[in-house]
């Protein structure tokens, strides 16, 4: 199933209701801040459910691994793009909106149909809640990439800037 079908099957408020336990609930975020996020949702929800899917010959699938980490507050479940041919995965949280909805979505941690999706939607929207607002960000990432591997900047290893600080 591509994940414009699962989304289109599934209702919009217990997918936000998963993205606020898993991803907001913690934050200390006031009332005002919690309805602001849950409208930007509610508009990426149904304009993925009306977008046109692009067309692709991609060998993609959404995939979730759960994530066992120390750091955080237990673990968590990661969303991602694997490509059965080349046996690679990777991030989807800079693909075009219209290909991430042609992809399958494989339930590899048999998570139910509003879980899958509001994983899906909160690594979409990680830079942000319009297509814009993520290409932009690439732009920026991609850019700063390029100053890097220009040697236009200096790359500072994080243990010896902390060093150099103290």
């Amino acid at each position: 199933m591509t994940f414009q079908n699962l989304l289109r099957k599934v209702k919009y408020k217990p997918v936000f209701n998963i993205i606020h336990k898993e991803y907001y609930l913690n934050g200390g975020y006031s009332n005002d801040e919690m309805m602001q996020i849950d409208y930007a949702y509610s508009r990426v929800f149904d304009h993925l459910s009306y977008r046109k899917q692009n067309k692709n010959n991609d060998n993609l699938q959404i995939n979730f691994k759960l994530i066992e980490d120390e750091d955080s507050s237990g673990p968590y479940v990661d969303v991602y793009l694997y490509d059965s041919d080349s046996d690679e995965s990777f991030g989807l949280d800079f693909c075009e909106w219209g290909d991430v909805l042609s992809y399958e979505v494989h339930n590899s941690l048999k998570l139910s149909d509003p879980q899958m999706v509001a994983h899906i939607l909160w690594e979409m929207t990680f830079w942000g809640f319009t297509e814009e607002e993520v290409q932009n960000q690439k732009n920026i990432t991609l850019r700063s990439i390029d100053e890097i591997d220009s040697g236009n900047c200096k790359v500072f290893d994080l243990e010896d800037l902390l060093n150099e600080l103290r």
